[in-house]
């Protein structure tokens, strides 16, 4: 039995039909490729947004529990009858019954002595025990 040549006679409308099913395929690829490049980098994106919001919210957390540890320093204070009277006092003006409200004024002419000459009290005291 002779051999039998497995060498192929290639047409040439074979080898266009090959060439254009390479094309196709070549295309196919790219597009895929570009999909995933495109995919990967949407999602670089929104990963980078998320931790720049994630920063913004973190510090926002860290202000709310600022006031939150202030507030509940105040509600705190509240649960004495001192505390409490404090800030009535502060926010309102109240007073107690019986309690009045002193104010100083003072003139020019009326300021602290200078410190070589002493007060009136002072000169009364040098006059009564002078040794």
């Amino acid at each position: 039995m002779p051999l039998r040549d497995f060498k192929t006679h290639h047409t040439r409308d074979h080898a266009v039909w090959r060439f254009f099913l390479a094309l196709c395929v070549t295309g196919i690829l790219l597009v895929i490729s570009t999909l995933s490049v495109r995919a990967a980098w949407d999602m670089y994106q929104t990963f980078n947004t998320a931790m720049i919001e994630r920063s913004a919210t973190e510090s926002e957390l860290a202000t709310l529990h600022a006031a939150h540890v202030a507030m509940l320093a105040t509600v705190k204070s509240f649960s004495s009858d001192r505390g409490l009277e404090t800030a009535v006092r502060e926010r309102f003006g109240m007073v107690r019954p019986g309690e009045g409200e002193i104010r100083i004024v003072r003139t020019k002419e009326e300021e602290t002595p200078e410190a070589g000459e002493p007060s009136k009290f002072g000169q009364l005291f040098n006059a009564l025990f002078t040794w």
